[in-house]
């Protein structure tokens, strides 16, 4: 597995090594109508995925100082990107309908598609997603799933790398990055899935 990474303006900024902690779960913001005790309607608002990384107790000091130079960009809620591998970072759509109970994925490019990796299946509006695990690929044209799709998907549908986000935004409010007493470094981030 290669090594995380950050990406702002045209700078590549690698980290030293993997991570110590990561969690990107899909979250939903939403409103619950209630009545008697009973849920009437839920009203979902938003649906997002939000990270927490953490690298702890790294030695890397100049690695320590690029992290203030990606801070004066990310600090002031500019887009970045973050890679979990930087060897993964597939991000096409779908290219046609992708039918629920099927199994082939037509995407606008297969480049670094690879059989036995899972990708993130999503519809344009982030409503159903699913993780599909590729059995076969038909170069430039589509790949077949191992198992078959639960939800339907319509050209334009995003196809990604579910720990690559291209897209996202610092929910920090301060460089979350600080030196430890033996000279170590760590650095705690929490971002935010912008929109496409």
């Amino acid at each position: 597995m290669a090594k995380p990474e950050f990406k702002f303006n045209t700078t590549t900024l690698a980290f030293p090594e993997l991570l110590s902690g990561y969690q990107a779960p899909p979250r939903y913001t939403k409103t619950l109508n209630v009545s008697d005790g009973s849920v009437l309607e839920v009203v979902v608002h938003n649906i997002f995925r939000q990270a927490t990384i953490e690298l702890v107790q790294f030695d890397d000091r100049a690695f320590f100082l690029s992290l203030h130079a990606w801070w004066a960009h990310a600090g002031q809620g500019k887009q970045y990107s973050f890679a979990f591998d930087s060897a993964k970072k597939v991000d096409t759509l779908l290219d046609g309908a992708a039918v629920s109970g099927q199994a082939v994925v037509p995407v606008t490019s297969t480049t670094g598609i690879t059989v036995d990796s899972e990708y993130l299946l999503r519809k344009e509006d982030s409503s159903d997603r699913e993780i599909a695990e590729v059995l076969s690929i038909v170069a430039g044209v589509s790949f077949t799933a191992k198992a078959n799709l639960v939800y339907s998907y319509v050209a334009g549908d995003l196809c990604r790398d579910p720990d690559f986000f291209p897209r996202v935004r610092s929910i920090d409010d301060r460089l979350p990055v600080f030196e430890n007493a033996v000279k170590t470094f760590t650095l705690v981030h929490q971002f935010r899935e912008d929109s496409e």
